[in-house]
């Protein structure tokens, strides 16, 4: 949920609230010697120097807005891919990711086949097309879901999607040196576009991080008032939750047990959330148009009623573990009924089954002993497995696709899934059976794999086929019947005075839906003046 920006962080001010760069352990400029220093053994360090000194030498002479050479930028990014265990090709792209687009020689892709070979040519050329569609895109929000799906089908290989975030998140945490409206506009692709794809591919490290650096600049005033109000959350030793929890349903089988303190940017979604639900849609927006402090006080009524600032998740083998350690908890710690909801017996309309409760737990923090609430779900394997990854509708939902009409193919699901179990098999085949192609006005359009212009222009504007006289793709003049390819730029040569449906169209149109169409109007009589059956 995106609202109005209030106010933004002055360029200059540094995001210094990043969890992945400590974790990571990212210095605030990144070097050749930092990057040398976390090279994993299998790694030829040669080859990757060589890519430092070549990019070096390229990027001579440029600077970032912040004041710094630009190889710094690379050198993050190859330092980020490098923390998450990819390839020496990745790494190798990843410094030399900006070449073809900014460099004061003009590199061409033959030389970069011809210095580094075609893998990292190809992961290359595949991040600058990914970063050629969202430059040429519209920036309305209704396509902002068929774009997210375009980016991914557009890239058959995983790595050239985290480079791309490794890219995004970088330029988050460095955004503050840019002026206000380019860093308003980073932030909210940041939030609507990849942060989405981060989660559907895995990193929800990445979309933490561009959530909360976009959350920064977009609402700062919001941004640093929840940080305060969640300040305990941060002094909460989350091991000892966990390891308190192990101890206590230890005896009752092998359970995996997991933790996490819910994000600023999730936490505030779920404020909006609840402050909507009591207000109501014209109540909620007066609250937002309020001064700080009276949207504040209003804010900060609805935090109180969150309960899952702290969650734990436990994963047993079979349902009667889950209630087994349901019957432990209760009896362990007590537990707040009504926040006690049975998803096993009762499932969401997703599929979605687990149990909830929330548990009070006593933490040391800061050498004093405090009562915590921790919201914990308890289900078995397979019941995570099925939540996180096999309820389709669930799944369209996220993407915004139910409203398109069209049956989707979820199949796109299970490689996503594959990347994230195994990190080494790169190859995606995402939404195989549609393509994403682009007007000229940067609008995304999604149609079925093998349509031609014709089938296009059926789908945004069917009286307008009259009129088709020819069609540009990516700047050429081609065939009306040729096969439109994602990523696409699709541009039509229309004359305004044209009044016949020829049979031409028929011949070039793919889809069933625009050959039935066309032959209702080519079975028009001819007296009409309308419609010519020439070549039918």
């Amino acid at each position: 949920m995106l609202l109005p920006v209030s106010s933004v962080k002055q360029p200059g001010q540094i995001y210094r609230q990043s969890n992945l760069r400590r974790i990571f352990k990212v210095p605030l400029v990144v070097r050749w010697s930092h990057l040398k220093r976390i090279l994993p053994s299998d790694v030829d360090v040669g080859v990757v120097k060589k890519a430092y000194d070549f990019a070096k030498f390229l990027h001579r002479g440029q600077k970032r807005y912040s004041g710094e050479d630009f190889i710094h930028h690379p050198l993050a990014v190859a330092y980020l891919v490098t923390k998450l265990g990819l390839d020496q090709n990745a790494i190798v792209a990843a410094l030399l990711h900006d070449v073809l687009e900014d460099n004061t020689v003009g590199v061409t892709k033959d030389t970069l086949k011809r210095y580094f070979g075609s893998t990292v040519t190809f992961l290359v050329c595949g991040l600058t097309n990914f970063k050629g569609i969202t430059a040429r895109f519209s920036g309305n929000q209704d396509s902002i879901p068929d774009l997210r799906k375009l980016l991914l089908a557009s890239a058959s290989d995983v790595r050239i999607v985290i480079l791309r975030l490794a890219d995004k998140v970088h330029n988050a945490w460095t955004a503050f040196s840019l002026p206000v409206e380019k860093q308003i506009r980073l932030a909210k692709r940041a939030l609507t576009i990849y942060a989405p794809i981060a989660h559907f591919i895995g990193l929800s490290a990445f979309r933490r991080e561009l959530e909360e650096a976009a959350f920064y600049i977009l609402y700062p005033e919001t941004f640093d008032w929840l940080q305060a109000r969640m300040s305990f959350v941060y002094d909460v030793n989350l091991d000892s939750v966990i390891e308190d929890l192990k101890k206590t349903v230890e005896d009752l089988g092998e359970f995996k047990i997991v933790g996490r303190r819910k994000s600023l940017w999730s936490t505030y979604q779920k404020i909006l959330r609840y402050l909507k639900e009591e207000k109501g849609e014209e109540g909620f927006l007066n609250i937002m148009q309020k001064p700080l402090s009276q949207r504040l006080y209003h804010l900060d009524l609805s935090f109180q009623k969150i309960r899952d600032i702290i969650g734990v998740m436990i994963l047993t083998k079979t349902v009667d573990e889950v209630y087994a350690v349901v019957r432990r908890l209760k009896g362990a710690y007590g537990h707040r009924p009504e926040y006690y909801d049975d998803y096993i017996k009762n499932p969401k309309p997703s599929g979605y089954r687990s149990i909830h409760m929330v548990i009070p737990m006593h933490t040391r923090s800061k050498g004093r002993v405090r009562q915590i609430e921790v919201e914990v779900q308890v289900k078995t394997e397979l019941m995570h497995e099925y939540n996180e990854f096999g309820p389709a509708s669930h799944l369209a939902y996220k993407w915004g696709s139910l409203s398109s009409g069209i049956k989707e193919d979820y199949s796109w699901v299970k490689d996503l899934v594959r990347w994230t179990k195994d990190k080494k098999r790169y190859k995606l085949q995402i939404f195989k059976d549609y393509v994403f192609v682009l007007t000229p006005e940067g609008e995304v359009v999604k149609l079925p794999a093998g349509a031609s212009p014709v089938d296009m222009l059926f789908m945004i504007d069917k009286t307008s086929l009259s009129k088709m006289q020819g069609v540009y793709i990516n700047g050429k003049k081609r065939e009306l019947s040729a096969k439109l390819k994602t990523g696409d730029v699709v541009s039509f040569l229309l004359d305004p005075f044209g009044v016949f449906i020829s049979g031409d169209l028929l011949k070039a149109a793919r889809l069933p839906h625009t050959r039935e169409y066309l032959k209702r109007l080519l079975e028009v009589p001819i007296a009409t003046g309308r419609i010519s059956k020439r070549d039918v």
